[in-house]
């Protein structure tokens, strides 16, 4: 799914068309599927870390920079309320306009912010 959210007042508005990234200050990349990854990958000139990519990446190697953006890879709880809490990661893509968020999971923090 992506989503993409632009500035509206002192918040963030969800838009309904992902036709442009022109105005789009966060881009959210949930469980993408590969046109979406392509999509976001034309529009904004980067490439975006492929599941398998997130998986493989050493700890050592979880920030870094390419192509004008940089790139954060954190692992984090989701369904933290459960008796059996999991982890997954989440890359973190901050380009000099946007945010992107790539991730396939839904830790609580995303739906609260």
């Amino acid at each position: 799914m992506l989503a993409i959210y632009d500035a509206q007042g002192q918040g963030l508005a969800k838009r309904e068309t992902a036709d442009s990234c022109d105005s789009a200050l966060w881009i959210d990349l949930v469980n993408p599927t590969k046109e979406e990854e392509a999509s976001v990958e034309r529009m904004l000139g980067i490439e975006i870390p492929t599941r398998e990519e997130l998986g493989e990446i050493e700890l050592s190697s979880r920030i870094y920079s390419e192509d004008g953006a940089h790139f954060l890879t954190a692992t984090v709880i989701h369904q933290a309320d459960t008796p059996a809490p999991l982890t997954t990661t989440i890359t973190f893509i901050l380009t000099d306009k946007r945010l992107v968020t790539v991730r396939y999971a839904e830790p609580k923090a995303f739906p609260i912010f």
